[in-house]
């Protein structure tokens, strides 16, 4: 080998250097950080389409619940995820945000997997899984429960990549591994509605990241998600206007919200920008201006295109691969809202904070490869690699310390519950021991504008969640309404059909 072949040689292999004490040090030092800026999770309360999902839990058939679909998401692993929840802890919300936190958690150890084995540098891992870890942006996931599938869907996403890196790595992919991998996929379209882009792009990025040996074998084998899920859908929507009430006309209008192309590219340009300054500025700089959001991504551009030319094949691969990921996970969002926030709003979405968990995944994984190719290219000292991602999680810390951002914990919503909690234990109370108590329904505004009474009944539906009987105190509770709709809605619920009566 010439020894300009041989420097290019340095240039292009990642370090492959066993795991050892420093992998240990920056994944316990990035999972720290992370822990401690979203502790106050613990605190947080249900808002807006949690409670819905709550009373649903309790009142509706456990059939019609799995097979629920809101907002266009398919939701069965999501909801029996919420069940076994509920089942374990109650509707207490401390209990349900501390799995969220460790939820999030898992990620980030496996976000550091994942740059840790593409890049061969722990430090760079640590990095890129802190600077995803803690960004701000997550808040608008990790703090509203409805938005968790997506938290889950970002898990068997990255558990998905990094058996992909290993599948390349050995050169070989077996009927069993293909197998998962087709499980997976379809998990991931019952979670959250970017899984549901997850899934379609595992075919190519299965292609494009396997060597030559497999990789024709693995994308044939994959390419049948494009009929599976698609199908999938259609069907989970039939099954739920034909056994769960849902609306004739939910996927028709889903099909043409999907074909406006302008509004959807409108949108995805967006939500790229706005995701990848919201990892950039990160806890620097909040909130993200829109006047920001073109410089930041315009850097990021040049820094991975600098690198690509820098790369070498793998990881050219790689980063077309993630990059297809970000694009089909932002694209479900796109071609899902764009209708109301473009067309009717006048609005892009990007900055709309539950839209970025999972695409900033792939976003910061290529952030990494392209720092690390460049580093190579300099020949910079390994060592100050390491004294750089040091940097990186202590100039995280200090501006979480430092800054003004908090998480909001809906306290208005743990206000309004336990007020309406008391007063109807009040009313309850003031009749004696073994009687029924006659209680007029009220409306409960923390469920959001997009529930209408039959949906989510008011005070009924907030006492059904809250109490796994009918009784309080001894007294038998009959919520008293005399509005047809919520009549017609209470008929089929298990809780709801006795719990509401007419006047």
């Amino acid at each position: 080998m010439s020894a300009r072949a041989a420097r290019s040689a340095v240039v292009e292999q990642p370090r492959r250097a066993v795991p050892g004490t420093l992998d240990v040090a920056f994944l316990a030092g990035a999972l720290a950080l992370v822990a401690w800026v979203w502790a106050p999770l613990r605190a947080n309360y249900f808002f807006f389409d949690d409670f819905a999902l709550l009373y649903d839990a309790v009142n509706q058939p456990l059939g019609r619940f799995l097979i629920g679909i809101q907002g266009g998401h398919l939701y069965v692993v999501r909801n029996l995820v919420a069940l076994a929840t509920l089942d374990a802890f109650g509707p207490e919300p401390s209990r349900w945000f501390l799995v969220v936190i460790a939820t999030h958690l898992a990620n980030v150890a496996l976000s550091f997997m994942l740059v840790r084995r593409l890049s061969g540098s722990p430090a760079l891992g640590a990095a890129a899984a802190a600077l995803w870890g803690v960004a701000p942006v997550q808040e608008g996931t990790l703090g509203w429960y409805s938005v968790y599938g997506q938290v889950l869907a970002t898990t068997v996403l990255l558990v998905l990549l990094l058996d992909l890196e290993r599948a390349a790595t050995a050169g070989a992919v077996g009927a069993g591994r293909l197998a998962v991998w087709w499980l997976l996929a379809l998990v991931e379209t019952n979670l959250f509605g970017t899984g549901i882009g997850v899934a379609l792009a595992l075919p190519v990025v299965a292609w494009l990241v396997l060597p030559p040996g497999c990789r024709w074998r693995a994308g044939g084998a994959l390419v049948g998600l494009w009929v599976v899920v698609p199908a999938l859908y259609v069907t989970q929507n039939w099954l739920w206007v034909r056994y769960g009430g849902g609306v004739a006309v939910a996927l028709p209008v889903a099909l043409d919200m999907a074909q406006k192309w302008d509004r959807d590219v409108t949108m995805l340009r967006a939500l790229f920008g706005n995701g990848i300054a919201s990892i950039v500025l990160n806890v620097f700089v909040r909130p993200v201006r829109d006047a920001a959001v073109a410089p930041v991504a315009a850097a990021y551009g040049l820094v991975v295109g600098g690198a690509i030319v820098l790369g070498d094949a793998r990881m050219r691969r790689w980063t077309i691969a993630l990059a297809i990921v970000a694009a089909a996970a932002y694209g479900m969002i796109a071609a899902g809202r764009s209708v109301y926030l473009v067309a009717l709003q006048g609005a892009t979405g990007g900055d709309a904070a539950r839209y970025h968990y999972l695409a900033t995944v792939p976003l910061v994984t290529i952030l990494a490869l392209a720092a690390g190719r460049l580093a190579a290219a300099s020949r910079a000292p390994a060592r100050l690699g390491d004294v750089a991602a040091a940097g990186v999680l202590i100039a995280l810390a200090a501006g979480v310390a430092r800054g003004d951002w908090r998480i909001d914990q809906h306290a208005a919503a743990r206000q309004e519950t336990a007020a309406a909690l008391a007063e109807i234990a009040a009313e309850a109370t003031r009749e004696p021991p073994g009687r029924f108590v006659r209680i007029p329904n009220r409306p409960f505004a923390s469920v959001g504008p997009f529930f209408g009474d039959m949906r989510f009944p008011g005070w009924a539906a907030l006492f059904a969640i809250f109490n796994p009987d009918d009784r309080v105190a001894g007294r038998v509770v009959r919520f008293v309404d005399a509005r047809g709709e919520v009549l017609r809605g209470a008929r089929d619920g298990r809780r709801s059909a006795h719990l509401i009566v007419p006047e």
